[in-house]
C-alpha cells in the first residue's frame, strides 16, 4: 500500500511538472500575441498621426512624386517578406518560406493598415512598405 501511494504522489509530481510546462509555453504564446498586437496599435495610431498632419494632395499628384523620387525596390524573397510582416507585428508564425492562410492574413492586414490594395499580393507598392520593416 505503501509503494502504491509513493508511486501515485511520484506521479501526481511528474503531471504537475508537465503542466506547467504547458502553461508557461501558452504564457509565452500570449505574451507573443500581446506584443505583435501592441506594434501594431502603435503602427496604426502612427498612420493616423501622419494623415492628421498631411495637407491634402491629389492621389495624382502622390502616385507623380512617388514615380520621380522613390527608386523601386527589388523583389522580396518569401522568407523576407515573412520577416518584415513579423518585423512589422503582423506574422507570429514560422519563417519558412511558405505564404501559407496565416502569411496570406498578415498581408492583407498590413496592406489595409497602409493603406494599400488589400489582395494579399506583394506587388511593388507592398514591397516598397514592407521593405522598410527588414532589419538590415
Amino acid at each position: 500500500m505503501k509503494r502504491v501511494l509513493v508511486s501515485v504522489l511520484c506521479l501526481a509530481v511528474l503531471l504537475s511538472g508537465c503542466a506547467t510546462k504547458e502553461l508557461r509555453r501558452k504564457v509565452n504564446d500570449l505574451d507573443d500575441r500581446v506584443d505583435v498586437l501592441e506594434r501594431r496599435q502603435g503602427i496604426v495610431e502612427n498612420d493616423l498621426q501622419q494623415k492628421e498632419d498631411v495637407s491634402y494632395v491629389s492621389t495624382v499628384e502622390v502616385e507623380e512624386v512617388s514615380r520621380k523620387t522613390i527608386p523601386s525596390v527589388r523583389s522580396l524573397s518569401k522568407k523576407d517578406i515573412q520577416r518584415a510582416l513579423r518585423s512589422a507585428g503582423y506574422y507570429g508564425g514560422k519563417i519558412d518560406g511558405k505564404i501559407g492562410p496565416q502569411s496570406k492574413k498578415a498581408i492583407k492586414e498590413f496592406q489595409a493598415d497602409h493603406g494599400l490594395k488589400v489582395d494579399g499580393v506583394v506587388g511593388p507598392k507592398t514591397t516598397r512598405a514592407l521593405s522598410q520593416y527588414l532589419v538590415k
